[in-house]
């Protein structure tokens, strides 16, 4: 357990940390043998345990994977972050497709809550260039108005396999992510 205070909040966070190698999951999301119930996996799991919290986040890898597509299966909602970079644009559309696509055919109440830009570096050109163009996302999700500026400490507290909000309570990322807490919970 890891207990936080952003603003006047206090929180108190689990984090299960993956002991599952990255591509088992893809390899074994979906195995022949359960067939269209493959898709339900990590569903089964998280109903069994989803009564004990108010919320459960699980981040997921930034390709439409059939782990990724597992997960959307078992959400309610959608946390899309973004960064300014000409690969994310283009990404994002495809996932508000597969959003799409998963909600009408296998999870209903699956929704996107809402668009964060992440390692934002105002002082790049590239990145206020890419910001303006995907402005027009805006008519199709709702865009928070906080942003998670670009750190070194991000990479540093990933590295050291340490959450970045116990990792250094000044990093400009840490006090950006409670700033989005506050937003989402608002």
């Amino acid at each position: 357990y890891i207990k936080l205070s952003a603003g006047f909040r206090t929180v108190q966070l689990e984090l299960i940390k993956s002991l599952i190698e990255e591509g088992f999951l893809d390899e074994h999301a979906l195995p022949p043998s359960e067939g269209k119930d493959g898709k339900y996996i990590i569903k089964r799991i998280l109903d069994r345990i989803k009564d004990q919290y108010d919320y459960i986040l699980v981040d997921c890898p930034p390709a439409l994977s059939a782990i990724t597509k597992n997960i959307l299966n078992a959400a309610s909602s959608v946390i899309v972050p973004m960064t300014l970079e000409p690969f994310s644009a283009s990404g994002l559309s495809h996932l508000i497709q597969t959003v799409g696509a998963i909600k009408q055919l296998t999870n209903p109440d699956l929704k996107i809550s809402g668009l964060l830009y992440t390692m934002v570096d105002s002082r790049l050109v590239l990145s206020q260039a890419l910001k303006t163009q995907s402005d027009y996302f805006r008519q199709l999700v709702y865009i928070y108005d906080t942003q998670i500026p670009r750190s070194t400490d991000v990479n540093k507290a990933f590295a050291l396999q340490e959450p970045l909000m116990g990792y250094n309570k000044d990093n400009i990322a840490r006090v950006a992510y409670s700033a989005f807490a506050d937003e989402f919970l608002s």
